[in-house]
């Protein structure tokens, strides 16, 4: 008896399927749905590589509907392929997606909805698309090392010059450190309390892990110092009067050519270096 229930029950839903898909049938009018919703990508960057994996959260969903139209699936595809579908009920969805199957190069992300409707053929429409990412088997590294030539003036009371150059370059953390035992002058006789200082930077990008070019395309300080490589000020010849400017060197880098062969164009990172006094 159960065996002949489920060839019953067989054609039934074959039937009921193909249904869906019957061109007799009346086309739902997806231009009068709307669907809005909050989707989140991890991880945010548009570089990407294949031990990674990247998750799509669809949460906040609304969606506005002729009556008796229902969201039955959602789908995450990539470049029109289907990677994964869940139904939905309502609740917040999670797609979970490993790269390490997944063909490196340039990839369109996109979220669909499917649709459903009595005596109506199914539909889909999106919810959101262009999610791009760059997949790569490794990420080229993008790299800024900035440099700080500084000139100090002063003259004492009693007329005696102080005249100093030196360079900084950043550190590791980004920091540019100016010695106060270079920068700060005790003059043999009378007194100095102010000094002239130029500080001209440079910078030079690089990417040591890939063939890519680049270039340091902008440096300038920032906050009031305007957008120029060079600035001068004056300040007091006492240690921390620099410190006090607190001021942040910008550089902004592009980077440019072929990668596993993915052709990368201006692609830009801006890096910040806060100059620092040191001992």
């Amino acid at each position: 008896m159960k065996k002949l229930l489920t060839l019953i029950l067989f054609p039934l839903m074959l039937v009921s399927c193909l249904d869906h898909d019957n061109p007799e049938l009346g086309a739902i009018n997806t231009e009068a749905v709307k669907i809005d919703a909050t989707i989140s990508v991890t991880p945010a960057n548009t570089w990407i590589e294949r031990s990674q994996e990247l998750v799509v959260r669809v949460s906040d969903l609304n969606m506005k509907a002729p009556k008796g139209v229902i969201l039955r699936n959602i789908r995450l595809m990539v470049d029109d392929r289907q990677l994964l579908t869940k139904p939905y009920s309502g609740e917040e969805l999670e797609f979970r997606v490993p790269l390490n199957y997944i063909t490196p190069g340039r990839l369109n992300f996109a979220v669909w909805g499917d649709l459903v409707q009595k005596d109506h053929r199914d539909a889909s429409i999106i919810i959101a698309d262009n999610i791009s990412r760059i997949l790569f088997d490794e990420i080229p590294e993008l790299e800024c090392e900035a440099t700080v030539a500084v000139t100090v003036h002063g003259t004492s009371t009693n007329g005696e010059v102080y005249d100093r150059s030196f360079t900084v370059k950043s550190d590791d953390g980004h920091d540019l450190p100016v010695p106060a035992s270079e920068l700060y002058w005790r003059p043999s006789l009378g007194t100095a309390s102010y000094l002239d200082v130029t500080l001209a930077a440079s910078a030079k990008t690089s990417s040591p892990n890939s063939s890519l070019s680049s270039i340091a395309q902008r440096v300038y300080w920032g906050a009031s110092h305007g957008t120029e490589p060079t600035i001068k000020l004056h300040i007091e010849n006492k240690p921390g009067a620099l410190a006090a400017e607190k001021l942040v060197l910008l550089v902004s880098g592009v980077w440019y050519g072929k990668w596993e062969n993915i052709s990368i164009e201006d692609a830009k990172m801006n890096f910040p270096f806060i100059l620092k006094e040191v001992e």
